[in-house]
């Protein structure tokens, strides 16, 4: 839970950190007012998947028993 809370956290300090620029670009004419500011993510799932998989005792009867049981379809 904690990490969803700070990648939150984190997107909200990014937006008020560039929101002047992305401010600046939409009032922008010309070539500048083509330009966007766009900030992605990419998780690899199967590495997290993996990583996770390490917390949980896998041989014990639960919804997450087996290798790849925590990777959401």
């Amino acid at each position: 839970m904690a990490v969803i809370v700070s990648v939150v956290e984190e997107e909200k300090t990014l937006t008020q950190l560039y929101e002047p620029l992305s401010r600046k670009l939409t009032g922008a004419k010309g070539a500048l007012s083509k330009l966007a500011f766009i900030v992605t993510r990419l998780v690899d799932l199967k590495t997290c998947v993996r990583e996770g998989e390490k917390l949980f005792d896998l041989r014990r009867a639960s919804r997450f028993k087996g290798h790849g049981a925590l990777q959401l379809d």
